[in-house]
């Protein structure tokens, strides 16, 4: 990249970042571009270049973080080891992404529905295009597991679902149980996975 993608760049991932930090903080409707710009110590000019409308730049916030947690999750799904141990590094990866913006998390679920910004559409296209890659993947090591022995035969993609969905449930109860956010993603593989094993957790 020239250096001046570069800095376009950077710029736009510290008005993403401050506008994420302020979002978190107060509550989307509470804050408003020029704040943003302040706090970035940016323009306002420069951030509407960037952004259109503060909905816009909160739905480019969501894709961003949307990518960058399937991103994870997947290249956990294809880590060296067995089909046990890919879904162990899955559950780990995906409640410690979770910890660490547990702030984002919160502003998703409380401010998100119901909101108009201008690329809600395409975030609900990319969300059901990486739900149904991720669930792909998992139904791929299920499958997998039942050749080899490791699971009973059930039908992997059921299996896929019930375990994304266990995994799901925990986590989103974490948000505001911080006895929940204390557990060990081990828990939750005794849960499902002794359930559905046939030589138990290795």
């Amino acid at each position: 990249m020239t250096r001046k993608e570069r800095d376009f760049l950077r710029q736009r991932k510290e008005i993403m970042l401050t506008a994420l930090t302020l979002f978190s903080e107060k509550g989307f409707s509470s804050v408003s571009m020029q704040e943003i710009a302040q706090k970035s110590e940016f323009a306002v000019g420069t951030l509407y270049k960037f952004f259109p409308t503060k909905d816009a730049l909160y739905g480019e916030i969501l894709k961003e973080k949307v990518m960058e947690l399937h991103s994870l999750l997947i290249e956990a799904l294809n880590i060296r080891g067995n089909e046990i141990k890919k879904l162990k590094t899955f559950v780990e990866r995906k409640i410690q992404w979770f910890k660490q913006n547990i702030d984002y998390v919160r502003l998703y679920v409380t401010e998100t529905i119901g909101m108009g910004f201008i690329n809600k559409d395409e975030l609900n296209q990319i969300k059901e295009k990486i739900h149904n890659e991720l669930i792909f993947e998992i139904r791929r090591l299920f499958k997998s597991g039942i050749e080899k022995k490791l699971f009973k035969e059930i039908d992997p993609y059921l299996l896929a679902l019930s375990f994304n969905g266990i995994a799901n449930g925990f986590i989103f109860e974490m948000i505001d149980n911080k006895e929940i956010q204390k557990i060990n993603p081990d828990i939750i593989l005794d849960i499902f996975l002794n359930s559905v094993s046939l030589k138990g957790l290795q």
